[in-house]
């Protein structure tokens, strides 16, 4: 049986970790956020923010998947010939 170790808070010495602990402080600190952009500017002042609709999209990969078993050379394609 092997042992399970659980870490411990405050010790974690991992960025990710520091960065979830400054933005937790910093949004209890705000009492009031209302829109999304009181998140997006909380979360921009410990890193950068990548905003949906604006900087990325989502993209329908299924439909993409389709498309993509027609093109020539495409593995899965019966026209590989």
């Amino acid at each position: 049986m092997s042992p399970f170790f659980f870490p411990v808070r405050g010790y974690s010495f991992l960025p990710a970790d520091r960065i979830f602990g400054i933005t937790e402080k910093q949004l209890r600190r705000n009492s009031e956020i209302l829109t999304s952009d009181d998140y997006q500017e909380i979360y921009q002042t410990v890193g950068s923010v990548h905003v949906l609709g604006k900087d990325w999209v989502v993209k329908n990969y299924k439909d993409l998947s389709k498309h993509c078993k027609k093109c020539k050379g495409m593995k899965g394609n019966d026209n590989n010939a």
